[in-house]
């Protein structure tokens, strides 16, 4: 997966030369790469064909104007952010964001859409393509080495009283739950002695290096 990433950016940049010496912008093609990586290990999708001139992705923009956004809401991190989640149901936080007198916090909730909408795509997609049958994608999945493929696999493969709802499968809330609940106990940060002794964290990751 990697290695074929790779040659795709090595012949990108090889056939920006073609036409003599020129100045390539390596950060600019090096973050094209990452972003494809993250997406072909993470959700088996590919975002970039590594390609001069290729429409950007909606999910690569996002990813890319996540960093230059939070990086000027230090006071909505440090303040607005840690309240917010404590208060009401997810849908009287998700009004408190749309009304909330911030470009800053409202760009954030349109880039997490973008995100939320791409994945459940996805997954839904290849959720649909096993319903009916398409032995090509059962057999993708069933081979893959994505965490998306390796959730739903293992998922499939689960008992009934085991099995996760979708929603769980796709955001991980046993995890994400397991995780917010060990960083209030230690107030910040998880020893790493506590962190590998989570049981939940600790079946993912065996699970993910055992496939």
């Amino acid at each position: 997966m990697f290695n074929d990433i790779a040659k795709k950016l090595e012949k990108a940049i090889k056939n920006k030369l073609t036409h003599g010496t020129q100045e390539i912008d390596v950060l600019h093609w090096m973050s094209r790469a990452a972003l494809e990586m993250i997406g072909q290990s993470g959700l088996g999708y590919s975002f970039d064909p590594l390609v001069e001139g290729a429409k950007p992705h909606p999910f690569s923009e996002a990813a890319k104007a996540f960093t230059s956004t939070t990086s000027k809401m230090s006071l909505e991190i440090q303040f607005l952010l840690p309240a917010l989640v404590k208060i009401g149901s997810p849908k009287f936080r998700r009004w408190v964001v749309d009304h909330f007198p911030s470009k800053r916090v409202r760009a954030i909730r349109d880039i997490i859409d973008i995100w939320d909408r791409t994945t459940t795509e996805i997954f839904e997609a290849k959720k649909k393509a096993l319903k009916e049958g398409d032995e090509a994608l059962a057999h993708q999945i069933g081979q893959a080495k994505d965490l998306m493929s390796i959730l739903m696999k293992a998922n499939i493969e689960a008992s009934e009283e085991d099995r996760l709802p979708d929603k769980e499968v796709l955001g991980q809330e046993r995890l994400r739950s397991e995780v917010i609940k060990a960083r209030k106990f230690h107030n910040g940060d998880i020893p790493y002695d506590d962190l590998v002794s989570l049981p939940f964290m600790d079946a993912v990751c065996r699970e993910t290096l055992r496939l």
